[in-house]
């Protein structure tokens, strides 16, 4: 019988943000959601059945993650990452750094971390579900790189990753392959908010997301998602 278990992971609480971690039994694909995505709880349970999902944040450690994956996986068929992109030297991904490094993409410690995965456990496939990341050089050189490295098939979207009835789809221009049933279920049908960008500025970064027919900005001081009364 096909079941889910949920567990945390958090060295030291002081240090690094938990890992939530919903395993599923002999799952093939993994699924790494960014915390700070809208309704990331929903990708949560709409992973499908053969899909285990690891609810990640910026301050979570490279080293968490790989324990994780190594107690769910001896080797992995897919990975997908779900997150909002940001393209200006935001924190992206674990540890408070970036995902791509644009000064130097294969010296990163991010890529050097993924290039690591990928040939540990033999992934053959990884989707990276944000919008229009293949509309900037910096993801192009990055798929590149990552291919050129390990040998994955690197899926990516040049639009808005989401559901069509919102005027997005969750197909990867890069492999012209639809991914929904690849790791969702139906209930994915039920997001309605964009994977899109945040915007950097000279006074900091700003992180926007559509979520519905509402555009919210990220909050540091309270670490939450907001609608501003009036823009």
């Amino acid at each position: 019988m096909f079941k889910t278990f949920k567990t945390l992971i958090n060295d030291d609480v002081n240090v690094s943000a938990p890992l939530e971690i919903y395993s599923k039994l002999n799952a093939k694909n993994l699924l790494l959601v960014d915390s700070l995505v809208s309704d990331a709880q929903l990708f949560v349970n709409s992973s499908s059945d053969n899909t285990t999902t690891i609810v990640y944040s910026y301050d979570s450690t490279r080293e968490d993650l790989l324990n994780a994956i190594k107690n769910n996986f001896s080797n992995i068929d897919r990975i997908a990452l779900v997150f909002h992109d940001n393209v200006q030297n935001g924190k992206e991904f674990l540890e408070n750094s970036v995902l791509v490094d644009s000064n130097n993409i294969k010296e990163a410690t991010n890529f050097k971390f993924l290039t690591k995965i990928i040939n540990d456990f033999q992934v053959k496939n990884i989707d990276f579900l944000a919008c229009n990341t293949l509309q900037y050089s910096e993801w192009k050189l990055f798929y590149q790189y990552l291919n050129e490295a390990t040998g994955v098939i690197v899926g990516a979207s040049n639009d808005k990753t989401g559901n069509i009835k919102y005027g997005a789809d969750w197909l990867l221009e890069s492999t012209n392959e639809n991914i929904k049933n690849v790791y969702f279920n139906s209930n994915i049908d039920n997001y309605t908010s964009y994977l899109d960008s945040t915007i950097s500025q000279s006074g900091g970064i700003l992180q926007f997301r559509q979520n519905g027919s509402n555009i919210e900005y990220y909050d540091s001081n309270t670490s939450s998602w907001t609608t501003p009364a009036s823009w």
